[in-house]
């Protein structure tokens, strides 16, 4: 899981908060499924909410070989969180 955008700038306050999720794929049928990564993203935005409190929070699911922009910059300029 990556943090980017505006929250890994201490100069900048506020904005909502961006995370990129790389899950590990097992097999085929799992990349196939995207209602299940749609009800997990679900899930973990519910957990996101009940730890942190309402707040804005992007989620983007990087897939296998994932050519959208916002993925390069969320690894070129995000921190890798544990």
């Amino acid at each position: 899981m990556w943090l980017f955008g505006s929250r890994v700038d201490d100069a900048k306050k506020g904005g909502d908060i961006d995370l990129l999720v790389c899950p590990q794929v097992r097999s085929a049928e799992d990349a196939a499924e995207p209602q299940q990564a749609f009800m997990q993203k679900i899930k973990m935005l519910n957990l996101l909410e009940r730890y942190l409190g309402e707040r804005k929070i992007d989620i983007v699911v990087e897939q296998a070989q994932d050519p959208r922009p916002i993925v390069e910059v969320a690894h070129k300029t995000g921190i890798k969180l544990q």
